[in-house]
C-alpha cells in the first residue's frame, strides 16, 4: 500500500513539475518529489536500502536548498512580486550581471541531483541501484526529466539577457564534466543497475552539451531525453525480471540468459544497443545532430 501510494504521489509531483508555470511552484513540487521517492527507496526496509534513502534526502535537500537561494537572487534582481516564468524572463533583461550568474550557478547546482547531471549526480545512482526496478524506471526517467524541464526552462529565462553566452559555456562544461564521470564509472561498475545509473548521467550530459551549443543543439537536446525515457525505462524493467531470475545485478554472474528468458534476453540486448546510440538509434541522430551544430557553430 506504502509503495504504490507513494508511486502515485511521485508521479502527480512530476506531472505538476512539467505543467507548473511559476518557478515556486516548480521547487515545492520538486521537494515533494525528494519525499516521495525517498519513501520507494526504503522499500525493501534493509541497510543499503536505509543507507540510500538517508542520504537521497540529504543531499537533495540540500540542493533543493541551494536551488532557492538561486531563486531567492534571481527574484530579488527581478524586483517584482511575480514568479512565473513569462514575467520573470521580461523582468531580468536589464538584471545585474553578476547576480544573474551566480543565481543561475546556485540553481543548475541545486536541481543537478534532480537532472543527475556533474556535481549532484552520485545521489541518482545511489536511488537507482537501491530502488525497485519499476521505481528506478520511474526515477531514472520521468523525476530526471522534471530535473531537466526545471533547468531548461531557467535556461530560457536567461536566453533574452546579456549574460545568456555564459550560460551556454557554463551547460557545455556541465555537461562535458558529466560525460567524463559517467565515463570512467561506467568502466568500474559490475552491476547492471549502476551500469544503467551511470548511462542516465552521460545522457543528460548530452542533453546539457546540446542546450550549451544552442541552436538546433536544444532541439536535439530535447528529443534526446525523450527518446533516453522510453529506451532507459524499458532496460530498468527488463532488469527487474534479471534480478527475479539470478537474485542480483552482477553482471559476471549473469549467464545463459537467453536459453532461460530469450525474449528478455533479446530485448536487454537490443535495449542496450540502442542507449549505446548506435544505428539506427534515435540517440545516434540527436548525438549527430549535436556534433554537427558544435561543428557548424565553430
Amino acid at each position: 500500500r506504502n509503495y504504490f501510494a507513494l508511486l502515485m504521489l511521485l508521479t502527480a509531483a512530476i506531472t505538476g513539475v512539467y505543467f507548473a508555470n511559476n518557478i515556486a511552484v516548480t521547487w515545492i513540487l520538486l521537494e515533494t518529489t525528494t519525499l516521495c521517492a525517498a519513501g520507494i527507496i526504503y522499500h525493501r526496509h534493509s541497510k543499503a536500502t536505509l543507507e540510500a534513502t538517508w542520504k537521497y534526502l540529504f543531499v537533495c535537500s540540500t540542493g533543493i536548498a541551494i536551488a532557492y537561494l538561486g531563486i531567492l537572487l534571481l527574484c530579488a534582481t527581478a524586483s517584482n512580486n511575480s514568479l512565473s516564468y513569462a514575467d520573470l524572463q521580461h523582468l531580468i533583461i536589464n538584471g545585474n550581471p553578476l547576480y544573474l550568474k551566480a543565481a543561475f550557478l546556485l540553481i543548475l547546482t541545486g536541481y543537478s541531483c534532480k537532472m543527475e547531471i556533474f556535481p549532484l549526480y552520485t545521489i541518482g545512482v545511489d536511488a537507482n541501484f537501491a530502488a525497485p526496478a519499476p521505481a528506478s524506471a520511474m526515477i531514472s526517467t520521468g523525476l530526471v526529466n522534471a530535473g531537466f524541464l526545471a533547468i531548461f526552462r531557467i535556461y530560457r529565462l536567461f536566453s533574452a539577457t546579456d549574460v545568456f553566452p555564459w550560460v551556454k559555456n557554463v551547460m557545455l562544461i556541465i555537461g562535458l564534466l558529466s560525460l567524463v564521470v559517467g565515463a570512467l564509472f561506467l568502466r568500474r561498475t559490475n552491476n547492471y543497475k549502476r551500469f544503467l545509473s551511470y548511462s542516465t548521467v552521460e545522457n543528460m550530459g548530452i542533453a546539457a552539451i546540446g542546450l550549451g551549443i544552442g541552436g538546433i543543439g536544444v532541439w536535439a537536446a530535447v528529443f534526446h531525453v525523450v527518446c533516453h525515457s522510453l529506451i532507459k525505462s524499458s532496460l530498468f524493467l527488463q532488469i527487474g525480471i534479471v534480478r527475479h531470475i539470478y537474485n542480483g545485478y552482477r553482471i559476471n554472474r549473469i549467464g545463459d540468459y537467453i536459453n532461460i528468458n530469450k525474449v528478455g534476453a533479446i530485448g536487454l540486448m537490443v535495449g542496450m544497443v540502442v542507449i549505446l546510440a548506435f544505428p539506427p538509434s534515435p540517440l545516434f541522430i540527436s548525438e549527430l545532430m549535436i556534433l554537427s551544430e558544435t561543428i557548424t557553430a565553430g
